[in-house]
């Protein structure tokens, strides 16, 4: 059910987006020499007290396709990447009470992200077939999600959901983003099976980290993959956590056994 939610509130996003384009092109189809657009300047305290809270300016046709994807892969919100953008183009003089040409809003940030994120998906999907090797990791976390109510409506509301990354070996090349019902292995290995027969993959090969929905033995997730595929997979397993033993068994020797179960002796 959250799934399918999420679903119908990413469709209600690309519509939005897709209403503010078209106007966006009407106006400019309107007015092509004098297109304006009205940007709040109160982020900006470097301007002079007198420039006015609308300032206008010419609409800034600038691709930000970069900037978008550093301000995915840091998690920077709409509102801090513009003030950041923007603060960064004043330093550079770039932008001055006398040429704000090049301002950056957040919607128009927003906009660029969007279309990246587009780009890339349908990039990976097209490109991205045959995959011989696949690397996944994810974790649980809280999620806004639309849920139905008893009379009907829609309500937004937050549930913890599982999130997985999957990468396409070798290359590192981003495959697809899945989101498991459960954290359990045959949940995970179910939509790693539909996403592999998916890309119809020949698949050999298998990296995760030694969590033990990863690699049991009898109903671990890779091992369910070989049940599925009726074949013998590689197996490529992070040993982050394994690594992590000699040294807690040093300090252990250096300080002796921790009176707590989480911290160490001071």
């Amino acid at each position: 059910m959250t799934t399918s939610k999420n679903f119908v509130k990413q469709k209600r996003k690309e519509a939005q987006y897709e209403r503010e384009e078209r106007e966006m092109k009407r106006l400019h189809a309107v007015q092509p020499s004098q297109e304006f657009i009205e940007c709040d300047f109160e982020e900006f305290e470097s301007f002079d007290s007198s420039t006015s809270n609308t300032h206008k300016y010419t609409r800034n046709h600038n691709q930000l396709r970069n900037f978008a994807i550093m301000c995915d892969r840091y998690q920077i919100s709409d509102r801090a990447g513009a003030a950041i953008a923007n603060a960064v183009l004043q330093d550079y003089g770039i932008i001055t009470p006398e040429e704000d040409s090049q301002i950056i809003d957040r919607n128009k940030l927003r906009r660029s992200r969007f279309s990246v994120r587009k780009e890339l998906a349908n990039e990976a999907h097209e490109t991205i077939n045959d995959i011989s090797a696949i690397y996944f990791d994810g974790r649980k976390d809280q999620t806004r999600v639309l849920v139905e109510r008893e009379d009907g409506h829609l309500h937004q509301d937050t549930a913890n959901e599982e999130h997985y990354t999957v990468l396409s070996e070798p290359g590192n090349q981003y495959v697809a983003h899945i989101t498991p019902s459960s954290g359990k292995a045959k949940d995970i290995a179910k939509e790693l099976t539909d996403l592999c027969r998916e890309r119809n993959s020949n698949l050999m090969a298998v990296g995760a980290d030694e969590a033990r929905v990863n690699t049991g033995i009898y109903n671990g997730c890779i091992r369910l993959l070989e049940l599925e595929f009726t074949k013998p997979l590689h197996w490529f397993i992070c040993q982050l956590h394994g690594n992590e033993l000699p040294l807690r068994h040093l300090f252990q020797i250096i300080d002796g056994k921790p009176v707590d179960p989480i911290l160490l002796k001071e």
